[in-house]
């Protein structure tokens, strides 16, 4: 029934092949929008974004602290590369990608000032 295992953040789960589709992949890096009262808006912690392969639903989650930090500028750089449906798809749900100019900031983020 489960033919194999998958490790999703800091969490392994059975998956059988016919759940394969309705996981959701990350697909970008964004980052969270606060408002700050005497600052106007500030962006903050970095986001996964999500986009299920089944039904394009979109989801951003907050990475953890045991989140792989390779993986996460692999995801960033993948973004790079969106294909013409996905990024517009996103934009919808208005979600800012992270750009690749921003890629030094999203450094900062993961690993401190250096």
């Amino acid at each position: 029934i489960f033919p194999f295992e998958l490790f999703i953040g800091s969490t392994w789960f059975q998956v059988s092949t016919s759940d394969i589709a309705l996981i959701p992949v990350p697909h970008a890096i964004s980052l969270k929008k606060t408002c700050k009262k005497y600052a106007g808006v500030h962006r903050g912690e970095v986001m996964l974004v999500h986009v299920c392969e089944e039904c394009d639903k979109i989801s951003i989650n907050r990475i953890a602290a045991d989140d792989d930090s390779g993986t996460l500028l692999e995801v960033f750089a993948v973004s790079r590369s969106l294909d013409t449906r996905t990024k517009p798809l996103i934009a919808l749900d208005e979600i800012t990608i992270l750009e690749p100019g921003e890629h030094h900031m999203l450094q900062v983020q993961l690993f401190g000032r250096s």
